[in-house]
């Protein structure tokens, strides 16, 4: 889903690239903790949406919950990869299938897809859960948008104390991905006044604070996060960023090793890229980005971003060749729009032949 509070985004060293960094915020820059949504309860959602009779579209990670992970009213697994990654190609399979809901994770791969949505005058989001998000066509009469529930209503549906908080974060965290932090303000307020999962509770208020580009409030309270609970990595993770954002490049590299050392995935090599930005440790920032892009490929994940932001990072330690080899695989990626495209082409021209290799 998108970010849309432009404050997210760090002041780049190579200022040409700012569009694709954005979309590898998009990907792994957001350090909330996912909602512990359980899996019988999407599993409850899925067969109510299924019981519409209608063809509907799951992104992966949804399909993959469903029985026998297949229904004829579902895409294939093959269909909702390629249009989680491209818009256009999820248009032609709704021409197909007139496709009645939409179901989207919060998952990082349905990003591109998610993003089209949201701002397309044919599709409505009517729903927001710790598990995802929904979409329904703008037909005729054309579906209600989402909007923020009663209190009383949430209170009813959501009786126990501790069950209810976990849901109010977990859908704001979902909301604050999409930019309505207004309303994930307000039902992270009610959480708060439950006393309970406080570093949870926390944690995703310093996400908030992060996405308003709030970063010294982001920090205390990411700190207070870790304090109530040492083990809540995600709070952790909203750390070392107010800390690489708020001036303090060598203790936010300092705490992304630590992390890596202890969860070495897409999400934390991420940071520690952007840590050793930050701190100018070329070589650290491209071994991570180069660990950031395998996992990746190894993961089926959209590599366009990261690829792009690996190649800069190699053309400015001087590795034209290696950086040109890499600009070349980003143009390959399915999700990149054209003007990304462009602006990779750009990035790849403005490689100087005298340049050294290394």
């Amino acid at each position: 889903m998108r970010f849309r509070g432009k404050q997210l985004i760090p002041t780049s060293a190579v200022a040409a690239g700012t569009g694709l960094l954005l979309l590898l915020w998009l990907t792994y820059g957001n350090v909330a903790k996912k909602a512990s949504a359980r899996s019988d309860d999407v599993l409850a959602v899925l067969q109510k949406e299924m019981g519409v009779g209608k063809p509907l579209f799951l992104s992966p990670e949804l399909l993959e919950a469903l029985p026998g992970k297949s229904s004829p009213l579902a895409p294939s697994k093959g269909d909702a990869e390629k249009a989680s990654l491209n818009p256009s190609f999820f248009h032609a399979l709704n021409r197909e299938k007139q496709i009645s809901i939409v179901l989207l994770s919060r998952a990082g791969g349905s990003t591109p897809l998610g993003e089209a949505l949201l701002t397309s005058p044919r599709w409505i989001f009517t729903d927001v859960t710790p598990w995802g998000y929904r979409f329904e066509p703008a037909s005729v009469p054309s579906p209600a948008p989402w909007s923020l529930p009663p209190q009383e209503a949430l209170l009813a549906q959501h009786p126990d104390s501790k069950e209810r908080t976990s849901w109010l974060v977990g859908t704001a965290e979902n909301l604050i991905v999409i930019g309505s932090t207004r309303e994930a303000e307000q039902l992270l307020a009610m959480a708060a006044l439950t006393k309970k999962l406080p570093s949870q509770v926390l944690g995703a208020q310093a996400s908030l604070k992060a996405s308003r580009g709030e970063w010294s409030d982001a920090l205390t309270l990411a700190k207070e996060a870790i304090a109530k609970d040492s083990t809540n990595d995600a709070a952790r993770e909203i750390m070392i960023r107010a800390l690489t954002e708020s001036g303090r490049p060598d203790e936010s590299l300092d705490e992304a090793r630590k992390l890596v050392k202890r969860h070495k995935n897409t999400k934390t090599l991420f940071l520690l890229a952007r840590a050793a930005n930050a701190a100018n440790s070329e070589n650290e920032e491209i071994v991570a980005l180069q660990g950031l892009v395998e996992l990746g490929r190894k993961n089926n994940q959209p590599l366009g971003a990261s690829l792009t932001y690996l190649g800069q990072a190699l053309a400015k330690n001087g590795q034209r060749g290696a950086a040109l080899r890499a600009f070349r695989e980003a143009l390959d990626s399915p999700e990149l729009s054209e003007d990304q495209r462009q602006m990779i082409r750009q990035l790849a021209d403005h490689i100087t032949p005298d340049q050294p290799q290394k």
